[in-house]
């Protein structure tokens, strides 16, 4: 959102730290919202806040190779989080 032309300036992105975590603690609720903001953005068009959230997902969907299934394990026909 905001440009870094000056690179003593940090910004930070409260809603990729607020996706970053949920993808590792609800990843459920992060596919959900996904959902949500493709189907909005084919029947109406996003703002610019819901546009700058839909990539953000996207960024931590690629910066995880894309692997949905990390962290979770198929068992007894039920996927899970794995235990630690």
């Amino acid at each position: 959102m905001a440009d870094n032309k000056d690179e003593k300036v940090v910004y930070i992105d409260p809603i990729y730290i607020k996706y970053r975590r949920m993808w590792k603690e609800n990843r459920w609720q992060f596919s959900g919202d996904l959902v949500k903001l493709t189907i909005k953005q084919n029947k109406t068009g996003l703002d610019k806040l819901e546009h700058h959230t839909l990539k953000t997902i996207n960024r931590v969907i690629k910066e995880n190779d894309n692997n949905w299934l990390d962290g979770y394990e198929w068992t007894e026909g039920v996927l899970r989080p794995n235990k630690k």
